[in-house]
This record gives C-alpha cells, structure tokens and sequence, in this order.
C-alpha cells in the first residue's frame, strides 16, 4: 500500500485541459487489477489494442423485489400527497383567512347589554334590551357553573389549542353514520369563534374557517378569558344570553347561587335553546340527567354530589317578572320615549345604560290604589247597566269558555283586575252566581253583586250572561295559582271555587301626575284605569280642557293687575253676541244662580263663572296670555272670553308646573323625571337639575294661595278636607261634565287628578269635579304624606296675611284696602232688557229695595221668584264636609273608615282674632256652566252686603267708609293696563263706548 502510494504520479495543476477535467473532475481510474492506474491510454502506440484496453463491461445491477419498489412507490407518492397536500392547504389558509377578521377587537369585550331604568331608591323599574344578558367574572360565578359547562360541552378545554383532533375525528365518524353534518366536533373555543364571527351555517368552507380563527384566538387570549367570554355570550332560550340571564330567568336567582343540579339543567340547554325547562321540561330533565353523568365521569363532582343533584327538585319559574309592566308602567314607558328621543333606539337596546330617575315605588302604588278605589266608587254610584252580552245555545257557550282559556295571560287571575266572565249558574235561593272565568270556577256571594240587583237575582242574570268579575283576596293569598294543566281544570267539576265579586267596566279613564313641589320631581304618574289595557298615557299625552281648574291663572293675572282679594265684582247675568254665528251667549253659573256682589276671594272658593269672565274681560286677553306663559302653559291661548272657563285644551304636566307656583311662592318647578344617566361602565354622561324659575310676583302667588286654601275647607273642595293638612286646590268640571279635575298642593307635593273618557262626549262623567276627582287626590297624598312632618305655607316678605277667610286672606305687601272693584249701582234700564233675554222663565230676582238685591237671590229656572234659599247674607248650614265611602270592595257590608289623625298644630299666619267664614256644606262644583243635580241648598261665600254681612273693615281700610262694602259706596273702577280692547273676542250684546272711549263688557246693574 505504501509503494502504491509513492509511485502515484501528482497532478498537474498548469494543464489546460477540456470537458470533466475542466469543471474539476479527478479523471478517472480503473477498478480491476489491483492498483489503480490513471490516465492509462485506450491502444497501444502501434494503433492496436493490448490487453486491458477500454473501458470495463458494466456490471449488472441487481433486480428490487416487488414489495421493496411497493414500499419505495408508497413513500415516494405520501411524500408528492404531503406536498400537494401542504401547497393546497397553504392555497387554502390563504384564501380563506383574507378575509377573516381579527380576535383583538375581543379584548373590549362590549355585548349587547340591558338597559336599566332604577326608581329614586335604586331599585329596578325597567329593563329594555334587544338581547337580555347580564356580564359576569367567571369568579362571580358558582363553581358547578364551569364543572358542567366544561363537562357537557369540552372537558379537554384546558389542555388543546383550541382545536380537538379527538373530537374532529369522532364528529367525523357521526357524520358518516349519519350521511349528513350532525356534529361539528367544536370546542369551546370555536364556539366561541362561531358566535362572535361567523355565521350558523353547516358547511366545511365554515368549518375550516372556525379552526382558523380558533388557532388565532388561543394565541390572543388565556383560557379563562375564553371561558369568559363563552359563559357571557351563550344563548339559553327564552331571550336569556348568557349563564347569568339564564339563571335569573329560570330560577330566579344569581348565577353566584346555583347548584349542581341548577347549572346541570342550564348546560343542556345549549344544544337546544328551544327546548328549556319551561317549554319542555321532560328533554330537560333528561339533559340535566345527561349533565350530571358526564360531570361525574371526568371526575369534577363526587358519587355523592351527583345522587344530591340527581335528587334535587328544582323551582323552574314560568315567567320573568317584568318589571316594566308591574312596578310603574306608565312612567317606565314615558322615560323610555324621553330616553329614545335621546341616544335612538338602537343605542337604548344595546348599549346598556342606567337611567335613573325620579319616581317613588311606593307613591306610585298608592296612586295606582287611589285610582282604582275612586274608579271603583264611581261605577257603583252610576249603578249597574247590565251583562255585555248574552249567549244563546250551548255552542256559543263552548266557544266562548274556550277562547277565554287561550287568552287567559299565562299569570293566571291577579286580585284587582277585572276579567270577563261567564255566568254558569243562578242560585235563586242564596242569591248567588256561579261563574267561570277560563278555567277557573268562581262564585260570587250576594253580598258582593247587591248593589247590582234590583228585585230577584234570576231577573237580572241567566246562564249565558257575559259580565265583568274580580278576584277576591283571602288567607293573605295574592294570586291564583296558576293550573298545571288548563284542559284539566276545565272538565274537573270538583276544581277549587274562587271568591269573586261582581264588577262593572264602563269607558271612564282617569290621570293622576304628582310631584316634589320643591324639585319637580314626579313621584307618581297614572297614565289610565289599566297599563295591560291600555298604554295610552292620559297624564303625559292628552291635552284635555281643564275647566274651572284653570280659573287660577285668571285670578293670578288679576292679582298682577290692579285687582285683590278683596275687590268687589257682581255675580249678575250678561249676554254677549258671538261674532262667528251671530248667537248670543248667555254664560251662566253651574247652579243657575246669581249671587250678586262678592270678593274675588268668595268668588274663586265658589267657582263663581260669571266673574270668571268678567275678570277676564277686564285685565285683557294679552295680561292673561302673559301670566299663563310665565307659568309655563306653551300652547297659543285663544283670544275668547270662555278661555275663562277653562274651554281650551291643556296638557297635565304644564298645568301642574303652573300650579307648583302658588305654594313656591312664585317659583315655578317644572316635571324631572330622570335625576342622571351613566353609560355601561358607570360614566355620568348627563345629568339634570331641577328646574326653578321665577314666574309669578309673591305677593300674587301667597293670595292666590290663600283664596285657593279656601276652596278646600269652604267651597268646591271641601271632599280633600279630611286630609288634615295645609292643602290647596281647584276643582274642575268642563261644560256638560265631560272632563272631572282637581289639582291640589301641599306645601310637599303637587298633585293633578283628572276623569274622563278618552272619546269626549255630553255628560260622560256626570258628576263634579269635586265628587269624582277630589277623592282619588285625597286617597292619594294621605298615603303619600303619611310619613311627611306636617308644614304649613310660607308667607314671603312681599305679602301680608289679614283676617277672613279660614286661615287668614293674604295680599300683596302695601295692597290691603286698595285694588279694583266693579261699580256697583241701582239697576239700569238694561235689567228689564236682559231680564226678559233669560228664557223659561228665568228670573233674575227682584231690584233694588226688595231683600234679593244686593245680598239677594236669583232663582233656579222654573223657581218661583224671591226664593231666598241661595241668599248671599243668609245664615250659615253647619256642615261636616265630605265624608268619602270605605273602599272595601270585596264586601258591600264594609266597616266605616277609621277617621285620619289630626293634623299636627301649625302656627297660624292669622290674627287670634280673625273671624272665621261661615262653616263649609257639602260639596258642589260650581264649575260647568251646565246645571248639575245635587247642589246644595245653601251657599258658601261670605257675605258682601252691610248689615251682619259686612266685610270687616281691616279688609278696606278706615274711614267713612269703614264696615260697608265698597261696592256699595259705588267703588272707582278703573281699566287696568292690558285691558281688552274688544279685537278678536266676543263682543258684549248691546256693547257701547265707555266715557273714555274703550269698549267692554256691559253687565248687569252696571253704569
């Protein structure tokens, strides 16, 4: 080996050589023979070949058996599939994520939340939202809550990337057994993915997909974010997103509180919302079952959790209590308007916020309860009008039991609401009726349908008779248990007999709004008799005409010019000519009487419309527009003298700021019904103050408080009387009694109740605004007081108190013995005139010298003349007031109503020595120009002429005119600034040019 190696020629590095040896080849050598030789030439120098010459013969390769190429051919083809299959998947990735979106927009996690509304207390009114969920930390959340979740739907969750193979492959399988997609083999994670970005399809182009952005969203997020994420964004049924809504749906309760069984049942939810525990409770039981099992076989509870959940009865509610139809409806639904006309629709459902606002939960009940009870009065005072219907034939019958048990609302019957009935049965011989309410069987005692007969019980009602029943409580029950099965109920003859009591549901509506007198905030709002019957909201967006309850802004102006307390007009008839159709108007008095010369203050206490009007005409219709619109009243008055009467539409909230003037001494609140507002994170974003302008002069303000102090203990008011407190007020009743009014004030609270019918016609309430709305006010503020210190109003320095009145007649400062009056003189050559133009013998008392006037008496229509009964000096009627009826609807043998405490002392702002008015009688409203049945024989006003009657003279000063009535000494009257100029109003019958040359009414007994 060593001699070989020393005879091997080097190479020569300098030959410039072609072909191999010029890329740097070694040439080549020979195999055979033992050494190697190199650059051996192929023939010998004489040209012929020696031995070993040319190339060696190629040796023969070896044949591969068939199953070695098989396995090379199989290694060869996975190794092209592989690439393929990498550039194809490569391909893929590529056109399937280019548009895919991204997970970091997860990271603001910001789902469609709830909206609240909350009451002044912070508790829950409302909930408005497209999907209702309720965002939760995983640690807020019950331990079994994530056991069954992860147990039923990805155990592994915690140890793949987001995708499972094992999974993958099992869906695989199924689907192939099945011949259709019936398992997609998705985590959590993709799940996860599939909610937030794609859609529900079943496809392998979205499945791909899915495992992308499952691969990104592990890479971007923890596991516990994901599970988050997971547990907040799941859909449970019945409009429950996520595991907090689910729980508080089904149980009631946090998802901090479930158990095992509980957060089983909700976990087999999800592979299909639609069939819950309340739609089909049998599949979720056996979810729940399958739950259970599979958190006991990955070993997240023990045999012995498991037995306990299994044994668990669980307490699955019907109904999510909505509180925005059961805790202040109207005003819910009036701030979710105001709400949307804010932030749309869309924001309002989605976005979360928290609205907090103004009403108290416990007034407003008690305003729900005053409505009701006085609805319920009235309906018994008009007595009853019969059945609704009566069906003929049992088919008919049938029928009608069977749609009554479709529409029965799933609550089933609440006490004090109102439902359609069937008569069943007519016990002559108890005097009762049986009745069926859909499935429910009733009986209603004679005592709780008297009211209603009139003779024998079969006279009035027969089998088949469609009438209006109520639910009475009893054992302290507050609903009827809801039947598990309403087939059942309805062919069981020995189903339980519920105590009813007949009812009547006539088309009256009522309104009641209430608020701080201090603030404006609304504390209680009553929009109609019923929410579920109707959400029409009469309190906010009905503009009905106020009646007399207007007539405050007129004597508000009146105070603002020239005019006081004390200043004497004439109730005495006039006639004005109508311009528009050429007819007279001949205004009158509800009770058809003229009482002749009287202080405004007894004028407004009774109501007195002729004087009313003749204020108006006096100060102008441009002094009255300005007073109203100082008080907040917007709408465009109309130049007419009925504006006196209160003949023009106005919304309730406008004529409650107006009167949050009187007992504010001049500064008007307007309505607050949302305190703040605060986005989903807890940001104020708006906050609203209460709103205090400065509307009227105080001194105005005191005596229109005063004279409207005097309506509630002596006149129209005297039904809020037994409230026994500092309370001011007017009643209202509309011409024809179509529209019932009282709006009233405390020194708290301010308060407007009005009855009607929503279509306005002739005599729809019938009664007076005092009879009807008085009582559900008082009903009301007592309860709503009740807990109140007792106060009374504050006389600002710009006023003064003087005797008179109940509690003392306030002025303005420096205004006693002063202020205008009407000319009051011997009747003129007009008295035959406008004698003769009241028809029907209409008689406006005798003249001058007879007893009737002044301080006489004109009689009703048809009354024989001279009757004195309605005298103006006639000796006082003592009077208890109004008493209102119990409310104990269940029973007509209710016991009398406890009287109410009295009131505490309060100073008075009165002299000692003040003398009091004549006691006050029963109520009346002298509002409606209409004649009213059941007025009074006797009236409340003080007297105005001399004698026993005359008005004390501190109230006119001194001097020879001391203790006479000033009108009697023909008081100066003249025209204050802004009096009318007669354009655009009606204009007086036999109207004339004054001795300054202005044109105004011409009244009875007037120069």
């Amino acid at each position: 080996m060593e001699e070989r190696k020393r005879r091997r020629p080097e190479p020569t590095p300098d030959l410039d050589l072609a072909g191999p040896a010029a890329w740097g080849e070694a040439p080549t050598e020979t195999r055979r023979g033992g050494a190697r030789k190199k650059n051996r030439p192929n023939s010998e120098p004489n040209g012929k070949k020696g031995r070993g010459s040319g190339p060696p013969p190629p040796r023969a390769r070896k044949k591969r058996g068939l199953f070695t190429r098989l396995v090379i051919g199989l290694i060869w083809t996975g190794i092209g599939l592989g690439v393929a299959g990498l550039v194809v998947g490569f391909g893929a990735y590529s056109y399937l994520s280019q548009d895919l979106p991204s997970t970091e927009g997860l990271k603001q996690y910001s789902p469609p939340a709830v909206t609240y509304f909350f009451s002044d207390d912070g508790r829950v009114i409302g909930e408005y939202y497209h999907e209702r969920r309720f965002v939760v930390p995983i640690a807020q959340m019950s331990p079994a809550v994530t056991k069954a979740f992860l147990a039923v739907e990805d155990a592994r969750f915690y140890q793949h990337k987001g995708v499972s193979i094992q999974a993958l492959i099992r869906a695989a399988l199924t689907n192939f057994q099945t011949g259709k997609i019936s398992s997609g083999g998705s985590t959590i994670t993709q799940q996860v993915v599939k909610s937030f970005f794609l859609t529900p399809e079943r496809s392998y182009k979205r499945k791909i997909k899915e495992m992308i952005l499952a691969l990104r969203l592990e890479n971007n997020f923890s596991k516990d974010e994901i599970l988050f994420l997971y547990l907040n964004q799941i859909y449970l049924g019945r409009g429950a997103y996520g595991v907090e809504a689910a729980a508080r749906t089904y149980f009631d309760k946090s998802s901090a509180d479930l158990t095992v069984a509980e957060a089983a049942m909700l976990a087999g939810i999800t592979q299909a919302p639609g069939r819950n525990p309340v739609s089909d409770p049998e599949q979720a039981r056996d979810r729940q079952e399958y739950g259970i099992k599979r958190m006991r076989d990955v070993e997240f509870i023990t045999e012995a959790e498991a037995a306990a959940a299994r044994a668990e009865v669980l307490n699955v509610q019907d109904e999510w209590p909505n509180p925005n139809t059961t805790v202040t409806p109207y005003f819910t639904e009036h701030v979710r308007r105001l709400m949307e006309e804010r932030v749309g629709a869309d924001s309002l459902y989605n976005d979360g916020w928290r609205v907090f606002t103004t009403v108290n939960i416990e007034d407003q009940r008690a305003a729900d309860v005053a409505v009701a009870r006085g609805l319920w009065e009235y309906t018994r005072r008009r007595g009853y009008k019969g059945p609704d219907q009566r069906l003929a034939g049992e088919a008919q019958i049938k029928q009608f039991l069977a749609e009554a048990t479709k529409n029965l609302p799933s609550e089933g019957m609440l006490p004090n609401r109102l439902y359609q009935a069937l008569v069943t049965e007519v016990d002559k011989k108890n005097g009762e009726l049986g009745v069926r309410v859909g499935p429910y069987h009733g009986r209603i005692a004679k005592k709780n349908l008297s009211w209603a007969l009139k003779g024998d019980i079969d006279k009035r009602f027969a089998r088949g008779d469609v009438i209006w029943v109520r639910l009475i409580e009893a054992d302290g029950k507050k609903e009827a248990a809801k039947p598990a099965d309403l087939a059942a109920v309805v062919n069981n003859s020995a189903a339980p007999v519920l105590d009813m009591s007949l009812e009547q549901r006539l088309d009256t509506q009522s309104a009641l709004l209430s608020m701080d007198t201090a603030t404006g905030d609304v504390k209680a709002m009553v929009g109609g008799r019923d929410f579920g019957e109707s959400q029409f909201n009469r309190a906010v967006q009905s503009q009905r005409q106020p009646g007399s309850s207007f007539k405050p802004l007129v004597y508000a102006a009146a105070m603002d010019n020239g005019f006081t307390p004390g200043s004497i007009m004439n109730d005495a008839p006039f006639v004005v000519d109508d311009p528009g159709d050429g007819k007279r108007w001949k205004p009158g008095n509800s009770d058809g009487k003229f009482l002749g010369p009287m202080t405004l203050y007894s004028a407004l206490v009774g109501s007195r419309n002729i004087i009313s009007i003749k204020i108006l005409d006096r100060i102008g219709y441009p002094a009255l527009a300005e007073t109203a619109r100082n008080l907040g009243i917007t709408e465009k008055l109309p130049d007419t003298l009925t504006l006196a009467l209160g003949a023009y539409g106005l919304p309730i909230p406008e004529l409650l700021s107006a009167y949050s003037a009187f007992p504010n001494m001049g500064i008007r609140v307007t309505p607050r019904y949302i305190t703040r507002i605060e986005d989903r994170y807890g940001n104020v974003v708006a906050e609203f103050a209460p709103e205090r302008i400065p509307s009227l002069d105080p001194g105005t303000a005191c005596a229109v408080t005063s004279m409207m102090r005097g309506v509630v203990a002596q006149g129209t008011g005297t039904s809020v009387k037994p409230l026994n407190r500092p309370v001011g007020g007017k009643t209202g009743t509309t011409n024809d009694s179509s529209d019932a009014w009282f709006i009233g004030f405390t020194p708290d609270m301010v308060t407007a109740v009005w009855v009607g019918t929503d279509q306005q016609r002739p005599r729809a309430v019938g009664e007076a605004g005092g009879r009807v709305a008085g009582p559900i006010f008082l009903y009301y503020m007592r309860e709503a007081l009740k807990d109140k210190p007792v106060t009374d109003f504050t006389v600002p320095p710009e006023a003064e108190m003087t005797p008179g009145g109940a509690f003392g007649v306030c002025y303005k400062a420096g205004t006693v013995g002063t202020g205008l009056s009407e000319i009051i003189s011997d009747i003129s050559p007009q008295d035959e005139f406008l004698r003769g133009d009241f028809e029907d013998g209409e008689d406006p008392g005798p003249g001058p010298g007879g007893e009737g006037f002044p301080g006489g008496s004109y009689g009703y229509p048809g009354e024989p003349a001279g009757r004195d009964d309605r005298r103006v000096n006639a000796p006082p009627v003592p009077s208890g007031g109004y008493q209102p009826q119990p409310y104990h609807p269940e029973t007509e043998a209710a016991a009398p109503e406890t009287p109410a405490p009295p009131a505490a002392p309060v100073a008075s702002t009165a002299p000692p020595s003040a003398p009091p008015l004549p006691p006050s009688t029963p109520p009346v409203d002298y509002d409606a120009e209409a004649d009213l049945p059941e007025s009074p024989s006797q009236p409340v006003f003080p007297p105005a002429a001399s004698g026993a009657g005359t008005v004390p003279s501190s109230e006119y000063g001194s001097g020879a005119g001391a203790g006479r009535s000033p009108a009697l000494e023909g008081a100066d009257y003249s025209r204050p600034a802004g009096s009318a100029t007669g354009d655009g109003r009606l204009r007086p019958y036999g109207e004339a040019p004054d001795s300054n040359g202005s044109r105004r009414l011409s009244t009875y007994g007037e120069d």
